[in-house]
């Protein structure tokens, strides 16, 4: 897949374009319907599939922090591996932000050499975001260039699959049914750090990982680890470990059957599919331990992968 970064990096006339249009964060089941339909129109009317997406996030504009879902380098990855041929990262720079919906469309689109245009049913787009999947319509007509509003894609309870419905799972802890609205496996992507080693002191050696994905609600999952491209299975605390007196977040994992040496500064995935509880404070580290214990065996018989050395 071709990456170009800010409008005016596109080429143009490199052929026509079929166009999906949106963030992407996370790129979950309901934006892999969207990305299908321009890539089986890509197909059908022989032309280039494409993507444009916003970096950083928009609901980043005028606040200070907004965890992503899945980090841009990720997001593109997985665009790829779903047919997508051409993506523009567009930086939401002060001129961007300016563009009426008009002059988004002239400057943006057309010169892009888009033929066919699909979006959410959120879409907006232009200053303040005054222009809407109507306002794109009008103006693709006038240059008989084809815009798709799909349906969102609704869950048994007639919710819509939206990033805004994860992120809310996520907060409650709700991993199952995160992972289900995905696609995939919610994941954490960082670099092994040093960390206080208080369960290398409880016999419990983790791996302190930095990331600035969005995490979820403070506790215990199950899950799995990727180091060089080997999964481990991992038990996971996320929050501030109360029981010590911390009051920052940090990820931890520990790796029961994993005998090798340390790895600080390598790059993991930590894949989250498990919620077993919620953080707690523990009166000292001989509850630490059974907790752990515990904890260990039911994501073990849970994710149905049994102790090696047992």
């Amino acid at each position: 897949m071709d990456i170009f970064y800010n409008y005016t990096n596109f080429p143009k006339n490199c052929g026509s374009l079929a166009l999906a249009i949106g963030t992407f964060d996370g790129v979950h089941k309901g934006h892999r319907k969207l990305i299908a339909h321009i890539v089986d129109k890509a197909h059908v009317g022989q032309m280039i599939s494409a993507v444009l997406t916003f970096h950083p996030h928009p609901a980043t504009l005028g606040k200070k922090s907004f965890p992503l879902l899945m980090p841009l380098e990720k997001r593109l990855e997985t665009l790829a591996a779903l047919g997508v041929q051409k993506t523009l990262v567009q930086e939401l720079s002060p001129d961007f932000t300016a563009l009426t919906p008009a002059e988004f469309f002239e400057k943006i689109l057309l010169p892009m050499g888009v033929k066919d245009i699909a979006v959410g049913r959120d879409f907006s787009f232009g200053h303040e975001r005054s222009g809407n999947f109507a306002t794109l319509k009008d103006l693709a007509e006038k240059h008989n260039i084809s815009a798709h509003l799909l349906e969102d894609i609704t869950t048994a309870d007639g919710l819509s699959i939206s990033s805004t419905r994860i992120r809310s799972l996520l907060s409650a802890g709700d991993i199952k049914v995160a992972n289900e609205l995905l696609g995939h496996n919610y994941t954490l992507y960082g670099e092994v750090v040093p960390g206080a080693q208080r369960g290398r002191q409880l016999g419990y050696p983790t791996a302190n990982i930095a990331t600035h994905e969005l995490l979820p609600l403070a506790g215990v999952y199950g899950g799995f680890l990727s180091l060089n491209n080997i999964r481990y299975l991992a038990a996971v605390h996320i929050g501030a470990p109360a029981t010590f007196g911390a009051t920052l977040p940090t990820v931890e994992a520990y790796l029961p059957h994993y005998s090798g040496g340390e790895f600080y500064g390598q790059k993991v995935a930590l894949e989250l599919t498990l919620f077993v509880r919620e953080s707690r404070r523990f009166s000292g580290p001989a509850a630490i331990i059974a907790a752990m214990q515990d904890d260990v065996a039911y994501i073990e018989r849970e994710l149905k992968i049994a102790d090696p050395s047992a």
